[in-house]
């Protein structure tokens, strides 16, 4: 359904304030190459020749499940964003790219034997496609969540307003699928997620519908870290992010999607706009907790 662009790692030397060491702060070298990472707890070694010297990480692959959703964009244009484990781009493995707009598949998250981790978290971060500056601020997104048997993880990223200044801007947000409820017998949880609509004036407020049913039940909290669901019979269709107020309700709001829910299931309903513009809005429809 949805495919990465594997990538091959290059050597560079960047500046990344988390790290420490001999070299003040600033690694050198660089990862090897990444693809899907390996399976069965190999593990892989990245080395460097950067400038300042060399350094040797190993990733171990842990267990669990991660996949990112790139819906960023800076209000003109999606952005491209490259995915890497490690503390650094100089200490990394590089997945891929992962172009806007793109739903990536499951990947096995790995492990880089940094003293700043611990043993059963993967450090990941990404930066906007080709960007080896080293400039903090290209580090859109980072984090380095723990991982179990059990850990099922969606990232979803979506750009946001930067008070700061007018560089990008990522909001992120962790749907963690292991810790979805059970709906209701004849009945689907279908999540809203429209952070990608925050900067659209008059379109930044939507509520979850589908045909005929314009302002749906709400469920108890859903968990996975997405609020209350929106409860929706088995087999509808049409379903939609609708604006909230106007009137009449549910008057205007993205496209309908195609697919429809099946009872048991739960669904998140993501909001994706390449621009700032109400008519550039639109709704894929992602099923949670396949791979549970």
């Amino acid at each position: 359904m949805h495919h990465l662009r594997s990538v091959v790692a290059i050597s560079l030397a960047l500046f990344v304030g988390a790290c420490s060491g001999s070299d003040g702060g600033s690694p050198t070298g660089t990862g090897g190459a990444g693809g899907n990472s390996s399976t069965g707890g190999s593990a892989g070694k990245a080395s460097t020749g950067g400038s300042g010297g060399s350094s040797q990480v190993v990733f171990t692959d842990l267990p669990g499940k991660i996949r990112f959703i790139n819906f960023v964009s800076d209000g003109t244009t999606g952005v491209n964003l490259d995915l890497y484990w490690g503390i650094s781009i100089a200490r990394s493995e590089r997945v891929a790219t992962v172009e806007y707009g793109e739903i990536t598949e499951y990947l096995t998250p790995r492990h880089a034997d940094s003293p700043v981790l611990k043993a059963d978290e993967a450090r990941f971060f990404l930066v906007p496609e080709g960007d080896v500056s080293g400039s903090p601020t290209s580090f859109l997104v980072q984090d380095d969540p723990q991982f179990t048997a059990d850990t099922v993880l969606t990232i979803a990223m979506a750009g946001s307003k930067n008070l700061s200044g007018n560089a990008l801007a990522v909001g992120v947000q962790t749907f963690d699928e292991a810790e979805l409820s059970t709906p209701p017998p004849g009945m689907a949880h279908v999540f809203g997620w429209s952070s990608a609509f925050q900067q659209i004036d008059g379109g930044n407020f939507v509520l979850v519908g589908a045909d005929g049913l314009c302002n749906p039940d709400r469920g108890d909290s859903g968990g996975a870290n997405l609020g209350t669901p929106a409860l929706i019979p088995e087999g509808s269709t049409g379903l939609s992010l609708f604006d909230a107020n106007t009137d009449p309700p549910c008057d205007t709001g993205t496209m309908p999607v195609t697919e429809s829910v099946e009872a048991g299931h739960s669904y998140v309903l993501l909001g994706q706009a390449e621009t700032h513009d109400l008519d550039a809005r639109r709704a894929v429809l992602l099923e949670l907790g396949t791979e549970n």
